[in-house]
């Protein structure tokens, strides 16, 4: 009974009144690297995830247009960026193909805030919305294309241009 007594004693706080003591510890920074996305110039990496990998867009590869169960056209593109900060910046995507004169297929500016991954910022997945008909997406098909990413953060910014040759599906 003493044992039981003493344990409601000690967790109800009836042994002397003392105060919790709250202190920080002291934080070294000295000396600690920096985070390896913010290492080097800026640089920005145009890709896709497959089974949750990040694969880069090389030139002359094929960028899929894919179409949407509802009707809509959407490019799927991930992003992995360094040299710039981590905070959310202002991610631009222009699509450019020769028949449509001087306005972009695609145009979409948004902030995005990239999460680190492998060494990386990156932006897993942004959806960017085609308006193209059945028949101007099946005249785009083969179609070169040139992409043009640029990220911008802190006033710092990375772009990237790659040529692309336009796919439906």
């Amino acid at each position: 009974m003493r044992v039981a007594g003493a344990l409601i004693a000690v967790l109800t706080g009836a042994c002397g009144g003392a105060e919790p003591v709250y202190r920080d510890l002291p934080v070294i920074v000295d000396g600690t690297p920096e985070p390896p996305y913010q290492v080097g110039p800026p640089e920005v990496v145009p890709g896709s995830f497959e089974a949750e990998a990040f694969r880069p867009l090389a030139d002359d590869e094929g960028l899929h247009i894919v179409r949407g169960l509802q009707g809509g056209r959407w490019i799927h593109l991930a992003v992995r960026m360094r040299g710039v900060s981590r905070r959310a910046g202002r991610l631009t995507v222009e699509l450019n193909t020769p028949p449509r004169g001087e306005a972009p297929l695609v145009q979409n500016t948004q902030e995005v805030r990239p999460t680190p991954a492998d060494g990386w910022l990156e932006v897993r997945q942004t959806q960017l919305h085609v308006p193209a008909s059945d028949e101007e997406l099946a005249d785009l098909d083969g179609r070169p294309g040139q992409l043009r990413v640029r990220y911008e953060a802190e006033g710092v910014q990375a772009e990237a241009t790659l040529s692309l040759v336009l796919v439906d599906g």
